[in-house]
């Protein structure tokens, strides 16, 4: 089922049904083609709104489950985070099966954000500016695509497969739980993020910068720069390296507020201790891990989120229903 709204900015339209999607328990996806919005109710929601979509257009979910649709349109698609927390008023946006996506070619610039993707995503075709920005991911698998000028930001991905012979390829102030193999022509940097785990014989080609490493990467293809290493499987022994700092597995949990390193977690957050944080410093002088550079992490979304709601039980004399929102966006 679905009804059209007109005159309502973006913004505030997707604001107040979200509100309402979210008192009743009912998942809901806006679809902003120009000035016109489209809403869509229940599981199978985002299948409904991406197969209306065109070229451009902006798909919001709310908290919820959605089933998945293979993305086959350069659309930004905006869920409400990936994490649930009930008592501050934040709803996790969820896939709960595989998701694809198939670019035609010669268009760019998909853009994913605040969405929790339980099983697998996997690219295929020829892949132009992908950005996947705050997201939870379980398995990306980009080995089947030609990627060029993609980015992962601020995420958490349990494993990544990079594209074999990818184009300019970034992940900044992320979180790996694994990082699979490439070939020797690709170009893959990785900047002011945490892996927890790797294949200690990985055949990988990649610049490392400003992050923390707990399996070192013995290929000759590797690059690390003002990183911060655990022993225990030994360092960059063949790779270019400069200002890389290796210490042992019980030191390298030490220097973390949450006291543990060596897992990918949700509930960890991978926060230095002040004294490495000022210790550890990467190639631009702020810490080292996803909390350095000019985007530090958070899974906060960009767009507005409800932060308190006050809905009347019942509508007035004329039939209106009284709703007061406060709403709060990420600087």
């Amino acid at each position: 089922m679905k009804t059209r709204f007109v005159k309502m900015t973006a913004i505030v339209a997707g604001l107040v049904m979200s509100v309402c999607a979210n008192a009743q328990d009912v998942q809901m996806v806006t679809l902003q083609h120009g000035d016109a919005m489209t809403a869509y109710y229940g599981h199978t929601a985002f299948q409904q709104a991406m197969g209306a979509a065109a070229k451009g257009d902006l798909i919001t979910l709310s908290g919820g489950s959605f089933a998945s649709a293979t993305i086959n349109k350069v659309v930004t698609i905006q869920g409400a985070g990936y994490v649930q927390d009930i008592d501050n008023n934040r709803y996790c946006t969820t896939f709960v099966n595989d998701l694809g996506i198939e670019i035609p070619e010669g268009e760019s610039g998909l853009v994913i954000e605040g969405v929790r993707f339980h099983n697998s995503v996997y690219a295929k075709g020829t892949i132009d500016n992908l950005i996947f920005r705050k997201c939870h991911l379980g398995y990306l698998n980009l080995n089947d695509c030609n990627s060029k000028n993609c980015l992962i930001d601020r995420c958490r991905v349990g494993a990544f497969e990079p594209d074999e012979h990818s184009a300019n390829l970034m992940v900044k102030n992320s979180v790996l739980g694994r990082i699979c193999s490439n070939e020797a022509d690709a170009i893959l940097l990785v900047q002011n993020s945490v892996v927890t785990f790797n294949d200690y014989e990985n055949n990988l080609t990649a610049q490392f910068r400003n992050c923390i490493i707990a399996t070192s990467f013995r290929a000759s293809g590797c690059s690390a720069y003002n990183c911060l290493v655990s022993r225990m499987y030994g360092g960059f022994s063949t790779a270019t390296q400069s200002n890389v700092w290796t210490i042992g597995s019980d030191e390298m949990n030490s220097l973390f507020t949450n006291g543990g390193f060596f897992d990918f977690k949700d509930d960890w957050d991978y926060t230095l201790t002040s004294e490495a944080a000022a210790q550890y410093l990467g190639t631009d002088g702020t810490q080292v891990g996803i909390y350095g550079g000019t985007t530090p992490f958070t899974d906060i979304p960009s767009n507005p989120q409800v932060v308190s709601k006050e809905i009347a039980a019942e509508s007035d004399a004329n039939g209106k229903l009284s709703v007061k929102i406060k709403v709060e966006a990420q600087q």
